[in-house]
């Protein structure tokens, strides 16, 4: 039997890591600004990266990581990820 994979697409993909953000931001009771202060982002791009407009990279993924308390494959989906931090 042949393997069939999954791909998100890049817009569901960025939809997802934004939610994520969204969730654990929340989770720790943080501002926008406060979380942009604490990754060492500006405001506007955290905003960007939480509307899912635009895709961090992975360097500022492991920076909201490090914040959220989250390993970065958690903001790809991977649940069960969540207390691997």
């Amino acid at each position: 039997m042949a393997r069939r994979e999954t791909r998100l697409s890049e817009t569901d993909l960025r939809r997802t890591i934004g939610l994520r953000l969204c969730e654990a931001q929340r989770e720790r009771g943080l501002t926008n600004d406060a979380l942009a202060r604490e990754v060492g982002l500006g405001l506007r791009l955290v905003q960007k990266h939480r509307a899912g407009d635009h895709a961090p990279t992975l360097e500022n993924l492991a920076r909201y990581g490090r914040v959220l308390g989250r390993p970065v494959a958690w903001f790809f989906g991977a649940d069960n990820l969540k207390d691997a931090a």
